[in-house]
């Protein structure tokens, strides 16, 4: 077992000069380069305050608000509108997953008042969101979420740099994923690569990847690959061998693309 200790919160202390301030975006629009994961924690601490209403939805906030957000978010030297649309997201969906994994899990649930450890909180607000959060309504809905949580067999394990890791390690990453199953050798598809880069754990005592339990998984993508190469198929729309075998992409599963991405349910393979 590793004996770093655990991550602490993501405070920014480290102030950049105005100069410094510049982020380049990959193709997709995930941050990359050196400065990537400091926008990140930037980002999401950004996010947490400038919307500190957590009983309120993300999609609940007039575009205005979001608008403002980015308008602070090209102080990065952002020259143009173009990462617009899915940093936002970026952020409702750090935003999101705050509320639900931090203050709902960490606080709400073990009765913590978090506003000890996140000084810019508003203790008004907890309340409101506490008292927001205890009702049967919000409780049932709780319940549901980790229902279908349970069945996910195959999580993410990403971290908190999402894929954006996964793509710049990846030329690391996948050598030896492949050494450790030889069916990786029919992989060619670069998503299906990535989602599974992103889904084999590592043994950190033998410094080796387990991938017997994704073989019924692996199997399924390649034959797809090779189908729609067959048919004529493959790169001609929006379904490729991952949609295939999963099912259509919904908003917030979007797999093998974006630091975002969610979970895939394999449970049905």
């Amino acid at each position: 077992m590793s004996e770093r200790g655990k991550r602490g919160v993501a405070k920014c202390k480290k102030k950049l000069r105005p100069e410094d301030m510049h982020i380049n975006f990959d193709e997709n629009y995930d941050p990359m380069g050196p400065k990537a994961s400091y926008f990140d924690s930037w980002l999401g601490l950004e996010t947490r305050t400038h919307f500190p209403e957590y009983w309120i939805k993300s999609r609940k906030f007039e575009k205005e608000r979001w608008d403002n957000l980015w308008l602070h978010i090209k102080a990065w030297h952002i020259s143009n509108n173009k990462p617009k649309k899915h940093t936002i997201y970026r952020a409702k969906t750090m935003r999101t997953n705050f509320i639900s994994k931090q203050l709902w899990r960490k606080y709400l649930e073990t009765n913590v008042n978090p506003c000890l450890r996140y000084t810019y909180f508003d203790p008004t607000k907890w309340e409101a969101f506490v008292a927001m959060k205890s009702t049967e309504k919000a409780k049932k809905k709780s319940d549901r979420a980790s229902k279908g949580a349970k069945l996910i067999k195959v999580p993410s394990r990403t971290g908190r740099s999402g894929y954006r890791k996964v793509k710049e390690d990846f030329h690391k990453i996948w050598p030896p994923i492949v050494n450790a199953n030889s069916q990786f050798n029919d992989m060619n598809d670069h998503r299906c690569q990535l989602l599974m880069a992103a889904r084999v754990k590592k043994d950190p005592k033998t410094d080796t990847y387990d991938t017997k339990k994704y073989e019924k998984t692996i199997t399924s993508l390649i034959d797809a690959e090779i189908e729609m190469k067959l048919d004529g198929t493959y790169g001609q729309g929006k379904e490729d061998p991952i949609t295939k075998v999963f099912g259509p992409e919904h908003g917030g599963r979007t797999r093998g693309v974006s630091s975002t991405i969610g979970n895939v349910y394999m449970y049905n393979l």
